[in-house]
């Protein structure tokens, strides 16, 4: 229930589990608001989870220890993560679970499999946001011809998509005051305020967000002049090519595939992309660039030893 709102309706925008993980804190210490701490300590918990998992997942990705180790740095300090992963936001309790969905999927076996999609049900009993992934593991089944195993994710993940969509069905308030709606349906407030001339405005400043928000990740926004501006767009869009290129190596393409549906809902929905909204996506993001710096920096090396070999061969 939501006390503060007016006939005090359920909280039916939300899933439970995020909720659910930081009332550890009222039952390690039930006075307010001294327990903000320990639910504080709780996030940061969930931070330092997404760390090791994206060092493994930055391992699987074929990164080298040194690449690794430099990737997983850059998310330690980045201050879009050490703000989420010390506030109250589900953010990086979020990206712990989507990494371990990813992890957990690209392990052989029907098993490995359903409790990707075990995982998957957790994510998105933790944010809707989740919901790309009954697409995205799905199609990369499709793609690999591996209908069993895609068969056993749904089997596991689509129970928990159904049992909050019927939960909320029953439980959501009738009502077309906004900001009633605003507070208890994501879908309601969406359809109540934009039309279908809305949409190409909403896709078109959405997408430029999106690029600046990419871009922001990695060079964070700390200056408003224009040329950083630009800088950041074109980071962000050189980002997007650096996924597109790891996914053709047949490296994380479920993860690139999540994003695409992800990014393409961020881009027609009625809310800025902002840095927080895209954090899920910066392990990737990160793993992209990386991997191409990595064979930028061979290319490179191979380049001066080749010269240097011919310019031997003319001294000589």
């Amino acid at each position: 229930k939501i006390a503060s709102l007016p006939e005090t309706p359920s909280q039916t925008k939300y899933p439970p589990l995020y909720s659910l993980y930081v009332s550890l804190a009222w039952h390690w210490n039930p006075n307010f608001p001294q327990n903000l701490a320990q639910a504080a300590l709780l996030n940061w918990l969930a931070l330092a989870a997404a760390l090791c998992l994206s060092w493994n997942f930055f391992r699987q990705c074929g990164i080298t220890d040194s690449a690794c180790a430099g990737a997983t740095a850059v998310l330690a300090v980045s201050p879009y993560l050490l703000l989420f992963g010390v506030s109250l936001f589900s953010e990086i309790f979020f990206t712990c679970l989507l990494l371990l969905v990813f992890l957990t999927w690209s392990r052989p076996g029907l098993g490995m499999a359903f409790l990707a999609g075990i995982a998957a049900a957790a994510c998105y009993l933790t944010r809707t946001a989740a919901l790309p992934l009954v697409v995205a593991i799905p199609v990369h089944a499709y793609v690999k011809r591996d209908w069993r195993r895609g068969a056993a994710f749904l089997l596991a993940m689509l129970p928990a998509v159904i049992g909050w969509a019927l939960w909320t069905r029953a439980n959501r308030i009738v009502t077309t005051e906004a900001a009633l709606v605003y507070y208890t349906d994501y879908l309601g407030f969406f359809l109540l305020n934009v039309g279908w001339d809305d949409i190409v405005t909403i896709a078109r400043q959405n997408f430029d967000q999106l690029l600046y928000g990419i871009g922001s990740l990695l060079l964070p926004r700390v200056t408003a002049f224009p040329v950083v501006a630009i800088m950041t767009r074109m980071l962000g869009i050189g980002s997007c090519f650096a996924v597109f290129r790891l996914a053709r190596r047949g490296v994380a393409v479920p993860y690139a595939f999540y994003s695409l549906a992800y990014g393409a809902i961020l881009v027609i929905w009625h809310a800025t992309p902002t840095e927080r909204f895209i954090i899920p996506l910066l392990p990737l993001l990160l793993a992209a660039v990386f991997m191409d710096g990595v064979e930028i920096f061979r290319a490179l090396l191979r380049k001066n030893r080749a010269e240097a070999g011919r310019s031997e061969e003319q001294t000589s």
